[in-house]
């Protein structure tokens, strides 16, 4: 059970910062305006959410004895827990390091607002 929740919250975490270095570079290179990399990380965290809880649901459901009353196995639901919560937490990370991120030059309207 720890093997599957750690293996979890590494595949959050290492995607969720794979995104995030992703749009941070686009928008200090100038190719991206803040405003819009924050839109795209609320998306991508909910896309990633979406797609995490369903390996997690699928995963647990396979790799736990199935109990013979049809409901969800306990293993299962804890670890489609983790991946929201641990989306939850990057989502929140990552809109908070949004707002350190230098800007290229150049670009002082960056944020889309006039």
């Amino acid at each position: 059970m720890i093997i599957y929740l750690v293996a979890l919250a590494l595949i959050v975490a290492g995607a969720s910062t794979g995104l995030f270095t992703l749009l941070q570079g686009r928008v200090i290179q100038g190719r991206l305006r803040l405003y819009d990399a924050k839109g795209y990380w609320v998306v991508s965290m909910l896309t990633l959410t979406f797609l995490v809880t369903s390996l997690a649901y699928f995963w647990g459901v396979s790799r736990f004895a199935p109990s013979l009353e049809g409901g969800l196995e306990l293993e299962a639901v804890v670890g489609m827990l983790t991946t929201v919560f641990g989306c939850i937490a990057g989502l929140g990370v990552g809109l908070v390091r949004f707002s350190k991120v230098k800007l290229a030059a150049g670009a002082a309207n960056a944020d889309g607002l006039k």
